[in-house]
């Protein structure tokens, strides 16, 4: 993360470089809360730029989640883009790449500065407008089972390996009120970006999906429309929920620790929502029962799909924003 931030202060003191002597002031949209993973040392990191730059004076506006992409298409839409802002490699942030509004960084930082980065990270085909919008946060697992085991031992439960395992558990779950998995999908992004594009991945690969964009293979193929089938399965044996499509973002974790679910899909990013907050010493989950009572597990395969311990050593990633 930190290689990722000074990238950005290091582009912040490009654009601020020609009134160096002057003072200077950078709009910055930053996307940040306080229960994520790595915040303190992302506030850190802003911190001691503007201890180290005081003729440089950061105008910093912090959001997160769906208001702060809708700032930034607001800021798009309107041409008043910040200086410095946050971005996605794909869709999430289409405007950005189609329209070209954000600067090649590749010309901006040099290959000298880019050089210890990831390859992954530095290659602009990774990126929807093809070239080098921005630099990668992190790479993450994008599809990660959040699983209550001491929940699943009560019923009398292990933890799922198949599919099959995941439907055997439903009539006695559902009996008491409990989800089997939890997968909240009203914000419209979870579905596509936390389990969607994992199974399409596993029943199709990455070849199909540049064929897709390439208009060479077409979403009526046999490939998607199975992908389609299982996420349908998964509704039709009851193992999701129809309600979660009305369940917001940021209602999930509250609800997985009350024991709605058994199991609740998100990104590995989301454990940050079971940190131990250093100012009160609280969390949701207390770090002893982290330990003892939950575990974080790749997908089950889908039925007919390579079985699991192949998929173990290679689940899916996605570079996340930058």
């Amino acid at each position: 993360m930190k290689k990722a931030i000074l990238a950005l202060m290091a582009i912040a003191l490009l654009v601020a470089g020609a009134a160096a002597q002057e003072k200077v002031t950078l709009n910055v949209l930053n996307y940040q809360q306080a229960d994520q993973a790595g915040y303190q040392e992302d506030v850190a990191i802003w911190q001691k730029f503007q201890a180290d730059n005081p003729d440089i004076t950061l105008n910093m506006e912090v959001l997160f989640n769906e208001p702060y992409h809708q700032k930034l298409q607001a800021y798009a839409a309107a041409g008043t883009l910040p200086d410095v802002f946050y971005v996605w490699p794909g869709a999430r942030s289409a405007v950005i790449h189609e329209k070209k509004l954000a600067k090649d960084l590749n010309k901006l930082l040099g290959a000298d500065f880019l050089k210890d980065f990831s390859g992954a990270a530095t290659n602009p085909d990774n990126q929807l407008g093809k070239y080098l919008v921005e630099l990668p946060q992190s790479f993450t697992y994008t599809s990660v089972m959040y699983v209550n085991k001491k929940l699943l031992a009560d019923n009398g439960f292990a933890l799922p390996k198949t599919y099959d395992d995941l439907k055997k558990m439903v009539p006695k779950l559902k009996a008491k009120g409990v989800n089997v998995v939890m997968l909240p999908d009203k914000d419209g992004w979870p579905m596509q970006s936390c389990l969607f594009s994992t199974v399409l991945g596993r029943m199709a690969g990455d070849s199909f999906v540049d064929a897709i964009v390439a208009g060479k293979a077409k979403f009526t193929d046999k490939p998607f429309v199975d992908t389609l089938t299982v996420i349908a399965n998964l509704y039709k044996d009851g193992i999701i929920a129809r309600e979660d499509n009305q369940v917001g973002y940021g209602e999930a974790p509250g609800l997985f620790v009350s024991e709605k679910a058994a199991i609740y899909i998100d990104g590995d990013w989301r454990a940050g929502a079971y940190i131990t907050d250093k100012a009160s010493g609280k969390a949701l989950i207390t770090p002893a029962a982290q330990e003892s009572d939950f575990a974080l597990r790749p997908s089950p395969e889908p039925v007919g799909q390579p079985p699991l311990p192949s998929l173990l050593d290679q689940p899916r990633k996605k570079p996340r924003r930058a």
